[in-house]
């Protein structure tokens, strides 16, 4: 999706995001990239504020974007974002269980996948 893994934070316990002047935020997250306020380590682009995805007691993650940032980090951006993930889980756990792992992913970024075992 663009970020590099040194780009990401991950944190146990909910960290505040910060906005593009560097003032902190209300909203916190567990997972976090950083905007225009943390200098010299602005991954989002422009003058963009923090990137955040927070835990949630059922264990989802609720994503806070500001209104700036929203028209490129929407909601196609978001599902695109799922489905990338949903693969690379899919892809670790096949792996551990031994499946070979075909993709196929669509013009509209749609992703498709197809597992074989050996055994089979």
């Amino acid at each position: 999706m663009g970020f590099k893994e040194h780009q990401i934070e991950v944190f146990e316990e909910a960290q505040q995001l910060k906005g593009y002047h560097g003032d902190f935020r209300s909203q916190r997250a567990h997972v976090r990239i950083k905007g225009s306020g943390w200098s010299g380590q602005n991954y989002v682009g422009g003058a963009s504020n923090d990137l955040g995805w927070e835990r949630q007691s059922d264990g989802t993650f609720a994503f806070h974007v500001s209104d700036y940032d929203v028209s490129k980090h929407n909601k196609t951006w978001q599902d695109h974002l799922s489905q990338y993930y949903a693969a690379e889980v899919i892809y670790e756990i096949a792996e551990e269980r031994g499946f070979s792992i075909e993709e196929e992913i669509e013009e509209n970024g749609e992703i498709y996948i197809k597992a074989y075992h050996s055994a089979y």
